[in-house]
């Protein structure tokens, strides 16, 4: 079994997919803002390592990348998905933090 980190597990397609990795017998490590509703997660929960920040910020202080030390990366997660957001120049960021989050994972 592997050491995965998933970000976006709140999300409708992280969240199953969180729960067949967990199903599947692997160590899963969530990133999680601050505020995001775990609603679709809430009992599994307690089977995840929990990294409470954004993706900015996990990418600005790697440290909890470093300690879980995930071997696999399955990044899911996107600021401004609506398509009011989609020619926005705030989705510049994304491409940018996913390059952080590899060059740190």
């Amino acid at each position: 079994m592997a050491r995965i980190l998933v970000t976006g597990a709140t999300g409708f397609i992280g969240s199953r997919v969180t729960r067949l990795l967990l199903a599947e017998g692997h160590t899963v490590a969530v990133l999680m803002r601050p505020k995001s509703d775990t609603w679709r997660i809430s009992d599994v929960l307690s089977q995840l390592t929990v990294l409470r920040t954004d993706l900015a910020g996990l990418c600005e202080e790697p440290r909890a990348i470093q300690e879980f030390a995930p071997e696999r990366v399955l990044h899911l997660a996107w600021i401004g998905v609506g398509n009011q957001d989609r020619n926005q120049p705030e989705q510049l960021s994304n491409i940018r933090l996913s390059l952080e989050l590899l060059r740190h994972a």
